[in-house]
């Protein structure tokens, strides 16, 4: 979501005992265990009218986080157009092709991007929102594995791209091929 300070500090207002939160988590709030400003939706930058698209994850770090979006925010995503190529320059059907945000902090299923090569090795990857990505195409691959940041630092094979507001991007990705 795209904010400005000014319509954050209006929307904040800490509260002590929410009445909508859940036995167990308002247990946790009366011994302490979470801070008396807990307002999951209290904090976004704009009315909860405007919102279009919510995502909550722990993503790879284990911390809740909840996304908002308008549609302000879905007009300015993008696709990525990408094919898939083998050592000798062919397109590879089947191959798993994956665009991950640079930053592993924004890597949770939402803003993950995967796709299968068709027969010509292309895939189109849509609703990317705009920001630097790394991107792969494996022959074989263990459906999400990545998401472990010790397997993503170890490909040496990525591609990158910077994907700016209604860009329509194109990027050739060399095969990691199977294990052996």
């Amino acid at each position: 979501m795209i904010a400005t300070a000014e319509r954050v500090t209006q929307r904040f207002h800490p509260v002590s005992a929410p009445d909508y939160l859940p036995a167990h988590l308002l247990r946790d709030l009366q011994l302490g265990r979470l801070q008396a400003t807990v307002r999951p939706y209290g904090l976004f930058a704009c009315p909860l009218s405007e919102v279009v698209r919510l995502h909550a994850s722990s993503g790879t770090t284990g911390k809740p986080i909840v996304v908002a979006y308008t549609q302000d925010d879905l007009n300015v995503w993008t696709s990525v157009m990408a094919r898939a190529l083998s050592r000798e320059d062919k397109p590879v059907p089947n191959a798993t092709v994956v665009l991950l945000p640079a930053e592993p902090n924004r890597r949770f299923p939402d803003t993950v991007r995967t796709a299968t090569a068709d027969d010509a090795g292309h895939v189109t990857l849509k609703d990317v929102p705009p920001g630097n990505y790394i991107a792969f195409a494996w022959e074989e691959v263990e459906d999400g594995i990545w998401f472990d940041a010790d397997f993503v630092t170890a490909q040496t094979q990525a591609g990158r791209v910077q994907i700016g507001p209604k860009a329509k991007e194109q990027m050739e990705l060399s095969l990691i091929p199977a294990s052996k």
